[in-house]
C-alpha cells in the first residue's frame, strides 16, 4: 500500500510539473476553546486571562502564502488590534517563512535582540511520515502526515509531534508557518495537543508563475541562532 501511495504522489507531481503555475493562499487559525474544567484548574487569574485573550486574538489573525514551484513566502496579512486594560494596541507579527525549493532550504525570518535574522532549515527537517489516512477538504483529497519538531535551547530539550494534511494534487512543498517539506500543499496543520490549528481559508491558482523576493536579514544556521538566543537570555535572566 505504501508503494502505491508513493507512486500516486510521483505521477500527480510529474503531470503538474509540466505547467507553470503559482498559488495564493489565505490561512486562518481555528481555535478550540478551553473547557470549564480546564479553566477551573488554572488558579492564577492573570495566567487564565492571558490564555483566553491569546486564543481570542488568534481567531482574528489571517496569513497569506504566495508561491510557485521554486519559491514561496508566508507571513501575516496585516497588523491586528487587541484589548489590553481597555486600551487598543497595535500588534504586528513580522515573522515570515521563505521557502526555496531548488536550494532545498527554508528561511525563518525573525527579529531578535535588535537584529533581523533568516534562520536556515532543510526541507526534510521534520522527517515526515506519510500515512494512508485521507480526508476530503474543500473538494481536495488530502493525506495525513506526522513529524517531530525538536526544541533544544537553554531551557530544556523538548519534542513536539506535528500533524499535517496535505494535497498531492497541488505539489507545492510548503504550507502555513513552520509546516513545510511534504509533497503537496498543506491544507491543515497543528502541533499535537495544541488548541490552535492552521486551516486553509481560500486558494487562488494562477496559470503563470509569480516573482517571490527573498526577505532581507542575516542568514544564519539554526545552531548559530540557538547560541545567540541562549547567550542573550542568560545575560537577561541569569543561569
Amino acid at each position: 500500500m505504501r508503494f502505491i501511495l508513493t507512486y500516486l504522489l510521483f505521477t500527480i507531481s510529474l503531470a503538474f510539473s509540466q505547467e507553470k503555475r503559482s498559488i495564493e493562499c489565505i490561512y486562518k487559525i481555528s481555535v478550540k476553546d478551553f473547557t470549564s474544567e480546564e479553566l477551573n484548574s488554572i488558579k492564577d487569574e492573570n495566567i487564565k486571562t492571558n490564555l483566553i485573550n491569546r486564543l481570542n486574538f488568534s481567531k482574528k489573525r489571517e496569513f497569506v502564502l504566495k508561491g510557485n514551484r521554486e519559491n514561496a513566502i508566508f507571513l501575516e496579512t496585516a497588523s491586528m488590534q487587541i484589548d489590553n486594560d481597555n486600551n487598543k494596541k497595535n500588534y504586528t507579527n513580522n515573522d515570515s517563512y521563505f521557502y526555496a525549493s531548488k536550494l532545498n532550504k527554508v528561511f525563518y525570518g525573525t527579529e531578535f535582540s535588535s537584529s533581523r535574522y533568516l534562520v536556515e532549515y532543510p526541507f526534510d527537517y521534520y522527517n515526515w511520515k506519510i500515512s494512508n489516512e485521507t480526508k476530503i477538504i474543500d473538494g481536495f483529497k488530502c493525506y495525513k502526515a506526522s513529524g517531530v519538531e525538536i526544541i533544544n535551547d537553554f531551557r530544556e530539550k523538548k519534542e513536539y509531534v506535528l500533524i499535517a494534511w496535505f494535497c498531492p494534487e497541488l505539489p507545492f512543498k510548503f504550507g502555513p508557518d513552520k509546516y513545510f517539506g511534504l509533497p503537496g500543499l498543506i491544507f491543515e496543520a497543528f502541533t499535537e495537543n495544541s488548541k490552535e490549528k492552521f486551516v486553509l481559508k481560500s486558494i487562488k491558482i494562477n496559470d503563470e508563475e509569480i516573482n517571490i523576493e527573498k526577505p532581507k536579514g542575516t542568514e544564519i544556521t539554526e545552531a548559530e541562532f540557538t547560541k545567540i538566543f541562549n547567550e542573550t537570555m542568560k545575560s537577561l535572566y541569569g543561569e
